[in-house]
């Protein structure tokens, strides 16, 4: 599997505060650095409370 990121063309992102490796906003900022994403939508979504 290889990551979103080495993907030619993405529809819509979606992503959530908690995850695995890092946080939803730490990937919010890496994706914003990247030009080729830059007119690809973003959902973040969370099942926080807070």
């Amino acid at each position: 599997m290889r990551p979103a990121m080495m993907e030619p063309r993405t529809d819509i992102i979606l992503l959530d505060v908690m995850m695995p490796d890092m946080d939803g906003y730490e990937v919010l900022g890496h994706l914003g650095r990247d030009v080729r994403r830059a007119d690809t939508p973003e959902i973040f979504l969370t099942a926080l409370v807070s």
